[in-house]
């Protein structure tokens, strides 16, 4: 071989062993990228369930206020009847 061959030789093999190198390096950003993408999957999950829970909540909450409403109305209308009685009967006392 002459000296021009093994310099040929030593500059393809810096080339292939810089391409693996980037190579790995790619390899490597790849799986940090898969990793990271996990942890946004694990993350969005945890928000849906929070979500799911807050409208669960939401709801009950909406259902109570329902209930208290109608308990409302029920005391509006039993303090109109008592109103209306007590008038009858300051009716018939004068």
């Amino acid at each position: 071989m002459t000296l021009i061959e093994i310099g040929s030789l030593a500059g393809a093999m810096v080339a292939v062993i810089t391409l693996i190198t980037k190579l790995v390096s790619l390899i490597t950003a790849i799986h940090n990228l898969i990793g990271r993408l996990d942890s946004m999957a694990i993350d969005i999950e945890e928000g849906d369930k929070q979500r799911q829970l807050l409208a669960l909540n939401i709801n009950q909450q909406e259902e109570k206020l329902f209930e208290i409403e109608n308990l409302f109305v029920e005391i509006r209308q039993e303090i109109s009847e008592i109103k209306r009685t007590v008038k009858e009967m300051l009716q018939r006392v004068y």
